[in-house]
């Protein structure tokens, strides 16, 4: 009975043997799973093709299985919008990469539409491949039946440029001899007008996209769509600035007055564009907050929403921002405080933020006058300018942090620079770094002005501690000179014993 069993089992094996090893030879994949979808034998096909290992595959239900390249597509999705809605500054060519390599293509790229000709602006290319160098500058009018399929917004799928109808004969020269096998292109629109496209082109061999390839790189186009809407919002708001610097001042003084009415002028630029886009940003964000309660928390969607939710709101609070430069009143809760006790609650801090390398040294006048202040957003400045007195010195320094009691007289404050004479408190906060030019002192308190070329949305800062001084009905100067440190100097009017009283 013994060596039956061990027969029949022996003959089992051998069986499952032969039937794998002629599964193995066909080239396509199969998969046997029986009437519960459980998975009982895949070939190796098939198993290449799901990019997991053999074990992990057999006894798993078919639709639970999730290949590589899903998983692959996920993570760069993931990066993707991670990249374009961050607060850094977006590196377009180690984008393509990741959407290059996660679809293991020939060649991923960006071109737009410039003055009725095709421009190739960032390009990635897979080892040993070429670029498409000579397609700058080509004149769109001879590519017809492309441009007729982008402007109507329609996704370009080429499985193999041999078989494209003689109506595109034009275009499949053109791939030919870029050594084009075949083409997924995706329109990009700004404002329902064509912009440019994304693609992926394969050199090797024909190839039949699959839904996952169209959805990554539709993704992406919605992406770069978003990216260079925003760019050309901070181009129109440079380009304004611009337009600002070419004034020309002729007394120190009255430097003041001219940055006054700078702002003045870019605040009402910034209000309407930080209105315009809080409105979508209140739908982007409802609708994502409606589709999070909506689906159920295992849903594949559900991360990406969530996504989309948090880009919303970084952007809101970049909004923020704008609407704060804009001169909107952001002073909620004012106190009567002294200075002088407030700076010593958050010397500690102040310290932290500058690390070891810098010392922080206060002079602060006893009987100090007492001002009126919103705690929260007065602690900004105060962290805003200590910031940038650290990032002054790279190799170490000093800080001074110093108070007094000033009185401003009639005849030493011009009435046109909108300053009032009488008693204020000084808070001035100086550092022993590298100093400023006159031309940068001239717009360091102008929105998106900022010497840090990597990182152009850092202007923002000390324009927002400008406004927020001006709505405390104080004043701020800045003095400074090459290897010399700077000082800024803040005036806040003081409260008189009558009001504390009250």
């Amino acid at each position: 009975m013994e060596e039956g069993r061990d027969f029949l089992n022996k003959e089992a094996i051998n069986l499952k043997i032969l039937i794998s090893s002629i599964l193995d030879a066909f080239s396509f994949g199969i998969i046997i799973f029986d009437k519960d979808l459980t998975i009982l034998e895949a070939n190796k096909a098939a198993i290449e093709a799901i990019g997991l290992e053999k074990s992990e595959i057999l006894g798993k239900k078919l639709p639970k299985i999730e290949t590589a390249y899903h998983l692959e597509l996920k993570e760069a999705i993931n990066r993707l919008v991670n990249f374009v809605f961050s607060d850094e500054i977006v590196n377009l060519e180690e984008v393509l990469s990741i959407l290059g390599k996660t679809a293991k293509v020939s060649r991923a790229y960006i071109f737009i539409f410039q003055e009725g000709k095709i421009k190739n602006i960032i390009e990635w290319c897979a080892s040993g491949v070429f670029p498409h160098q000579n397609l700058q500058g080509i004149e769109i009018v001879n590519f017809t039946w492309f441009m007729e399929k982008l402007e109507k917004n329609k996704n370009i799928i080429i499985s193999d440029v041999s078989e494209l109808p003689q109506e595109a004969i034009k275009e499949k020269e053109l791939f030919e001899t870029q050594g084009v096998r075949s083409v997924l292109i995706v329109p990009i629109f700004l404002e329902q007008e064509l912009f440019g496209f994304v693609g992926f082109d394969d050199t090797e061999k024909s190839r039949k996209w699959s839904e996952e390839d169209i959805y990554l790189l539709d993704t992406a186009a919605k992406a770069f769509a978003v990216y260079f809407k925003l760019t050309r919002l901070k181009e129109d708001l440079s380009e304004t600035q611009r337009l600002y610097q070419t004034l020309t001042e002729q007394h120190h003084l009255r430097d003041w007055l001219l940055l006054s009415q700078k702002m003045e002028a870019v605040s009402r630029l910034a209000r309407g564009i930080a209105y315009g886009f809080n409105n979508l940003l209140t739908v982007i964000g409802g609708y994502s907050e409606l589709l999070l309660n909506f689906l159920p928390a295992t849903s594949p969607l559900h991360k990406y929403i969530l996504e989309i939710k948090n880009a919303t709101q970084k952007a809101n609070n970049f909004i923020n921002q704008l609407l704060i430069i804009s001169g909107k009143k952001i002073i909620i809760e004012v106190k009567i405080i002294n200075l002088n006790e407030f700076i010593l609650e958050i010397e500690k801090e102040l310290q932290y933020l500058v690390g070891e390398g810098i010392e922080i040294k206060t002079n602060l006048t006893p009987e100090l006058w007492f001002v009126e202040i919103d705690p929260f957003h007065f602690k900004q400045v105060i962290l805003n300018l200590v910031k940038n007195a650290k990032e002054a010195m790279p190799k170490g320094g000093r800080i001074f942090i110093e108070t007094a009691n000033i009185v401003l007289e009639e005849n030493y404050v011009p009435p046109d620079l909108g300053w009032e004479s009488g008693e204020y408190v000084l808070l001035a906060i100086s550092d022993t770094g590298c100093g400023m030019t006159e031309e940068i002192k001239e717009h360091i308190f102008e929105p998106f002005f900022t010497t840090k070329k990597d990182q152009p949305e850092a202007g923002l800062g000390l324009s927002i501690v400008y406004n927020i001084v001006k709505q405390h009905k104080g004043h701020i100067t800045v003095y400074s000179e090459v290897g010399q440190g700077t000082t800024f100097k803040i005036y806040l009017p003081r409260v008189k014993e009558k009001e504390i009283s009250k």
